[in-house]
């Protein structure tokens, strides 16, 4: 084959060698990741010698037989080929000249693949523009002609003042764009993976997705780590009959990997992963869990920035978004701020781009109260999302529910057993509008001292009054000068000040 010309084993094993003499040499190949290495046997190697650096595991031939184990890769390998490798190499005085001829190598194969590709497409009549995009939308010419994703480039911001910026290209409307990260994150049994199944779903055939219009159908692959391939496969079709979408509405737009057992965790496992999907040009990655992904301890804040970084590589390998799956820690996930939402280190918090997070409805068990932290949209206002299972169809997807007020279950109220409807506390609201609009802070503060409400709960009131179709009261923001009030009344009479204005 042409590309066998390439691919020069004796270089592999002269690097590999080297480090098994000289661990600390492994220092030396910063610009190497496990694909550059054409033998996979090589490149099992080179996972577990990255997997060991980075966790500052000793590398001897002791240690690198535990990890291959670990890996599932013993077998691929073989018991005796590390010691065979020390045989072989007597120096490693030559280490950066082979680093250099093995990128070249790949960069070389990389080169005659996409030159492959071109052919073939021709070959098949395959249009000469979309032959064109597709290879410049490539990873592999990327890497193949040396463009350094680590060096940013600096901008003048003059510039800026005498141009308009490009509009955001938004997956998700008021939520991310192509290149975000997005967090979901939820308590135990909060149904988090059926959460992001729908949204990937909706997405893919560009659905509305809750409260969020998709503008388009977008391009998703999807690896979840925790489901058997039978088991995911029956969750989706059972959600997407639930939701009416057929094969025809996905098109190719929807690719699942299985990554239980499939050793794509970590820095190495993201490479990978990035290697795989290359060829379908995907605007939004997905992952979940997190846990997963992460190779190192969930509580550290260096895995935590590792597994993040790798997030952000791989965003800058694909042009594609990012979004991954996240649990709660143990306790009232209702009790905590949105930016403290997400078991293990903070450092999680303070990265992505937006989060949706699930939390326990006060009183309906299979109701989610439903909020966002967003960077570059504005804030939105949280809702209940109910978990419904239609037993015509078989089918299960979650849907909006307005008529449930957002009202988070907390360790003030997880433990009541009844709470009073919402609606009990109408005619005391109506009372404190009978002469008519008054500014919210003031109806708050007033509505709380003559019934007992918590925050909380008179907030859920307010959402619930003001919600939907048969909104009881509704809201108007009166601006004049000097004058910036929110004023809430009942709909008739604000619908009357609407009129006047």
């Amino acid at each position: 084959m042409e590309l066998d010309a390439y691919c020069d084993n004796d270089i592999e094993k002269a690097v590999l060698g080297a480090v098994l003499l000289r661990p600390e040499a492994f220092g030396e190949l910063k610009e190497l990741i496990a694909t550059d290495f054409a033998s996979e046997k090589h490149r099992s190697l080179f996972s577990a010698y990255s997997y060991m650096w980075e966790h500052e595991i000793p590398l001897d031939l002791l240690t690198l037989r535990d990890q291959l184990q670990r890996q599932g890769d013993m077998k691929k390998v073989g018991a005796d080929y590390p010691a065979q490798l020390v045989d072989e190499t007597s120096t490693t005085a030559g280490l950066s000249y082979h680093v250099g001829q093995l990128l070249e190598a790949r960069k070389t194969r990389d080169l005659l693949a996409l030159a492959s590709y071109a052919r073939n497409s021709i070959k098949n009549q395959v249009p000469h523009d979309e032959i064109i995009n597709n290879l410049k939308n490539s990873a592999i010419l990327s890497a193949a002609t040396e463009l350094d994703y680590s060096q940013p480039i600096p901008v003048d911001a003059s510039v800026w003042l005498l141009s308009e910026p490009n509009e955001p290209d938004q997956i998700i409307s008021g939520i991310i764009d192509v290149r975000d990260k997005l967090a979901v994150i939820g308590s135990s049994k909060m149904r988090k993976t059926f959460f992001q199944l729908q949204l990937l779903l909706c997405v893919a055939s560009g659905r509305t997705f809750l409260n969020w219009h998709v503008p388009e159908p977008r391009r998703v692959v999807h690896i979840q780590y925790e489901i058997q391939p039978n088991h995911y496969h029956r969750r989706l079709k059972k959600m997407c009959r639930a939701m009416g979408i057929t094969s025809t509405d996905l098109g190719d737009r929807l690719h699942i990997i299985n990554g239980r057992g499939s050793n794509l965790s970590g820095v190495e496992g993201i490479k990978k992963i990035s290697q795989i999907v290359k060829n379908y040009n995907p605007e939004l990655i997905s992952f979940d869990p997190l846990y997963k992904v992460m190779a190192g301890a969930e509580n550290a804040i260096e895995d935590g920035k590792i597994i993040l970084t790798a997030f952000d590589e791989l965003i800058e390998r694909t042009g594609a978004a990012v979004a991954y799956v996240h649990h709660d820690a143990k306790g009232f996930a209702g009790d905590r701020d949105i930016r403290d939402r997400g078991a293990g280190s903070n450092v999680i918090g303070r990265d992505y781009d937006a989060c949706i997070t699930l939390t326990p409805h006060v009183s309906e068990g299979d109701a989610a109260v439903i909020e966002t932290m967003i960077r570059n949209y504005r804030p939105q206002e949280p809702f209940s999302a109910l978990w419904t299972e239609d037993e015509e169809t078989g089918g299960y997807r979650f849907d909006v529910r307005r008529e449930i007020a957002p009202t988070k279950k907390t360790s003030a109220n997880g433990r009541a057993k009844d709470l009073p409807p919402l609606a009990s506390y109408l005619p005391t609201a109506l009372d404190l509008l009978s002469d008519g609009p008054i500014p919210i802070g003031a109806f708050m503060d007033a509505l709380r001292a003559k019934t007992g409400l918590t925050f909380d709960r008179s907030k859920a009131f307010r959402s619930w009054a003001t919600s939907g179709t048969d909104a009881v009261f509704d809201t108007i923001q009166r601006r004049g000068r000097g004058k910036n009030e929110k004023l809430i009344g009942t709909t008739a009479d604000i619908l009357k000040i609407r009129t006047l204005e």
